[in-house]
């Protein structure tokens, strides 16, 4: 593979500055967080307690995802392990889905 062109001095300059923003800002968005991967292949950042097992899910008129951890024995008591970000679910994609609210004990 031949190369077409290489950026200037300056153009070299500028990209390094713009990569160290970018650095800087996905490190303080991933701080004390974890990437994960969903059953259905979703890539997410959670809290860095998540363990393999826990469920990601919508609270009715939350902003975010939350991930939750159910509780041996249990079908409807969930404790809550944090927010999320999960690509694809962000902003009201998973309403096509059909998906119905289940009412769950949070402890």
């Amino acid at each position: 593979m031949e190369l077409e062109s290489k950026p200037t001095e300056s153009q070299d300059q500028s990209l390094k500055a713009r990569t160290s923003l970018i650095q800087l800002d996905w490190g303080s968005a991933s701080h004390k967080r974890s990437l994960f991967r969903t059953k259905k292949g979703r890539l997410g950042l959670a809290p860095q307690t998540i363990q393999v097992g826990d469920e990601v899910g919508i609270l009715q008129g939350a902003e975010v995802p939350h991930v939750f951890r159910r509780d041996s024995g249990s079908e409807t008591s969930l404790s809550l392990v944090g927010d999320a970000y999960v690509y694809g679910i962000m902003h009201g994609e998973l309403e096509s889905e059909g998906l119905e609210f289940t009412r769950v004990q949070l402890v």
